[in-house]
């Protein structure tokens, strides 16, 4: 099943693992329409302006079309759904462009994938990591990142794609590796406001993991986590009934969450939409944010 409306070509690549290489692989090019206003366009509107001659300077629209570029897989085993691009990035892109978040921010997003959410947020905030796990989806967002430089000026300074096992303790390992994190990662970490997080939500045990994670980066009220998912509905024959288990599953980490201090909100998707996509009853975002710190 194709989630998303894009213009797509197949493309070859080699560069993956054998596994992962036998998949059709293609690029799409995601159109949106972008915001009139932008952090690189602070003039007043509806101010008069002259020229050097005192001419009347005619205001134009600015233009609100433009393109994410994503190789993506259209299909994959379970463990490399990562690889593809699902609706949840959809939605929680369009919430970022709609100016969910406020501009200047240090993003990290969780289960990163293709990283089409962290590009979204590198037109915006100062610094982004896109983190996931694996050299095949690292490998693929690394190369995304590059080819979507138009949207962030170039400035590859500010958009970071690390490894990021969320079974691990610690999971933000130093090394040498393209995908290692280095010392000053480690301090940017403790800067993060926004984490991110979007089609995460879809085996009990990655969801235990992923709740795990958040609790472990996610310290006070000032932090927030916008995940962003797609209740998929079984009809089940323990149940009798059409279920949606994952959804529930993670749901009741929510509630538990909530006993522990944090603010839960299911955030209204009624944001404008910039990408082409069906928005419907199932899509879903959730805003997390971490927990009061009593002094």
């Amino acid at each position: 099943e194709i989630h998303i409306d894009s213009e797509n070509v197949p493309i070859a690549d080699d560069s993956l693992q054998p596994h992962a290489s036998e998949q059709a692989v293609v690029q799409s090019r995601f159109r949106f329409k972008f915001p009139v206003r932008t952090k690189t366009d602070s003039r007043p509107r509806n101010v008069l302006e002259v020229d050097e001659d005192g001419d009347l300077l005619v205001q134009r629209p600015d233009s609100t079309e433009s393109y994410v570029i994503i190789d993506h897989f259209l299909a994959t085993p379970l463990r490399s759904v990562g690889l593809q691009v699902w609706k949840g990035a959809l939605l929680l892109s369009d919430f970022l462009l709609s100016g969910g978040v406020p501009e200047g921010k240090t993003v990290l997003e969780l289960g990163g994938g293709t990283g089409l959410c962290s590009i979204v947020a590198a037109i915006f905030a100062d610094t982004v990591y896109c983190t996931d796990k694996g050299d095949d989806i690292l490998r693929l967002c690394r190369r995304n990142m590059d080819q979507n430089d138009h949207l962030y000026s170039g400035d590859f300074e500010k958009v970071h794609v690390r490894e990021l096992d969320w079974t691990k303790d610690d999971p933000f390992v130093e090394g040498d590796g393209p995908w290692c994190w280095t010392s000053a990662d480690r301090c940017n970490v403790k800067k993060i406001d926004v984490f991110l997080a979007a089609d995460v939500v879809y085996d009990n045990s990655l969801t235990d993991s992923f709740i795990e994670t958040l609790e472990r980066l996610v310290r006070n009220s000032d932090q927030v986590a916008y995940v962003a998912l797609e209740k998929r509905i079984n009809f089940t024959l323990d149940d009798l009934d059409v279920v949606s288990p994952a959804h529930s599953f993670f749901v009741g980490h929510l509630g538990r969450l909530l006993g522990n201090g944090w603010a839960v909100e299911k955030v209204s998707t009624e944001f404008p939409q910039s990408f082409r996509y069906t928005r419907d009853k199932y899509l879903e975002l959730w805003k997390l944010s971490g927990p009061t710190i009593c002094t």
